[in-house]
């Protein structure tokens, strides 16, 4: 059966490690990831969002086989100003797998001086046949 869990977390300027976590509660499979991100920025300032299985960011890594998904912004003008950004996207997973207990992190990375929030809705098909569940 479908289910959405939900993540929230504040973006402030730099590399934040962990602004959001959830343990999953029961094994199955995610299968997408709604991403709603939002931020005042400037001039070429952006912001930057991923959902990891790994506790710390991994923004400039190569091959991190621990990244599900990652949604970024960037204000870019020619002239000096600010402005609110919004980005709202649906990122379609090869249905990961995932097992009850293991935890998900959002890590953020922005530029100086950014604040801003980001919601990641996580779509899963959980195995409810095998684990009872109730909603809290």
């Amino acid at each position: 059966m479908g289910t959405v869990l939900k993540m929230y977390g504040a973006i402030t300027g730099g590399t934040q490690d962990a602004i959001a976590m959830i343990d999953v509660p029961m094994p199955g499979r995610i299968i997408g990831v709604q991403w709603s991100l939002a931020a005042v920025l400037a001039t070429d300032y952006s912001a930057f969002a991923q959902l990891s299985f790994r506790p710390a960011g991994s923004f400039t890594t190569n091959d991190d086989r621990g990244v599900l998904s990652e949604v970024y912004a960037l204000f870019e003008i020619t002239t000096t100003g600010a402005g609110n950004v919004a980005v709202n996207q649906y990122s379609e997973l090869p249905e990961v797998p995932i097992m009850g207990g293991e935890r998900l992190y959002i890590h953020s990375s922005a530029t100086a001086s950014v604040a801003g929030r980001v919601i990641a809705l996580l779509h899963f098909d959980f195995d409810l046949d095998k684990i009872s569940m109730r909603r809290r």
